[in-house]
């Protein structure tokens, strides 16, 4: 089936999305609608490439309980104008009201609307100060949404099991958080022994990504590994203060601050392991950057992406600090072998923008497809 127009609507301007949007610019008519260019969460660059048609809408963002919402004024003229065939719609906390609009719009012109959905965050991993009640009214926002949808894009399998939880049975495809190799070429060399174990954490130092159980962990280490391990850390947070006061004094730390993409990678590449802790994430990309360098990854099962870690890396229980100094000590043991480092470079290489833009335009095309056209009409 030839589309003539498909939008697709983005809660903000991702660098790490630009290279899948421009190679599913080259199966689809897409024009990119991005409610607003940046939070003050987020500081990364906002600048958007010319390979692909997009424009930022107007908007405004206000701030409840450190999160953003966002709301663009002219969304609906946008889609009345565009008269798009088929709507992709990232779906998250900061833009739930817009993408309600969207799914309303959709139904009212009997458009395929196409979710793109991680696990959304529904504090369940212990957001306090979020009021229960704003929960259970975004709970019942979601529900709206989800049931007005034809299919979804999934960021991993914890999506999938996200949109289960709810009762959702509709068509769904996995293994969309790609990204072009970076620049800088991997480290696969066997790692001599003597030196200390060169640990990474990359994020944002907050409460979400596990770091006061990555302190536990780190105390529950013997002594002898202590002294062998060095821990860098890539970013800020509130959190920071607590994790250059709390990590054992045996283990060398380095707190790096904020560093733009193009400047950590070499961090990635000189780590022997990248710790993701997460309570929760939809998708770490720091498992696809760690991993394209050679990097293997000890990743939490409460992680969207653990699925490609746990392929040469370790996975362990983010609740838990015992798991978490486990799986430390197992890669300590495992992680410098030059074998493990080439396997861990080749399982990444599987998630690349070009083989993921033509699943998801596969994917569109047959949602698009009317319901008596013969079954391989969309080929």
């Amino acid at each position: 089936m030839s589309l003539s127009s498909v939008v697709l609507f983005h809660n903000m301007v991702a660098p790490y999305r630009h290279a899948l949007f421009r190679e599913i610019a080259r199966h689809l008519p897409l024009r990119v609608l991005y409610a607003t260019r940046v939070t003050a969460d987020r500081k990364w660059a906002a600048d958007i490439p010319s390979d692909y048609e997009s424009e930022v809408l107007r908007s405004a963002t206000v701030y409840a309980f450190s999160r953003p919402l966002t709301v663009c004024a002219n969304l609906p003229e946008r889609l009345q104008r565009l008269q798009p065939q088929a709507i992709i719609s990232v779906l998250t906390r900061s833009n739930a009201i817009d993408v309600l609009r969207v799914s309303r719009w959709a139904n009212r012109h009997r458009v395929p609307l196409i979710l793109w959905v991680g696990d959304i965050d529904n504090e369940s991993w212990g957001h306090d100060e979020v009021p229960g009640l704003l929960s259970r009214a975004f709970a019942w926002l979601y529900g709206r949404i989800l049931r007005r949808a034809s299919g979804f894009i999934c960021y991993s399998d914890r999506s999938v099991d996200w949109l289960r939880a709810r009762g959702v049975q509709g068509p769904t495809i996995t293994g969309t958080q790609v990204f072009d190799p970076p620049p800088l070429g991997p480290r696969v060399c066997e790692e001599e022994q003597g030196g200390r174990f060169r640990l990474l954490f990359v994020g944002k130092h907050e409460a979400r990504k596990g770091l006061e159980n990555l302190m536990q962990a780190l105390h529950r280490l013997p002594n002898a590994l202590q002294q062998q391990l060095s821990l860098t850390t890539a970013g800020d947070g509130p959190l920071a203060r607590h994790l250059a006061d709390n990590c054992p004094p045996p283990i060398q730390l380095r707190m790096l601050g904020f560093l733009p993409r193009n400047a950590i990678s070499e961090e990635y590449r000189r780590a022997d392991a990248l710790i993701v802790p997460s309570l929760h994430d939809p998708w770490a990309n720091v498992i696809n950057e760690a991993m394209a360098l050679g990097t293997p990854v000890i990743a939490s099962r409460q992680c969207g992406g653990c699925e490609l870690a746990r392929t040469t890396g370790w996975i362990v229980d983010a609740s838990d600090p015992q798991s978490i100094a486990d799986g430390i000590e197992r890669a300590m043991a495992e992680a410098r072998s030059a074998s493990l480092r080439h396997s861990t470079l080749q399982a990444e290489a599987l998630y690349r923008p070009a083989d993921a833009a033509k699943r998801i335009a596969r994917f569109v095309e047959t949602l698009c497809m009317p319901v008596d056209a013969p079954a391989g009409a969309a080929a």
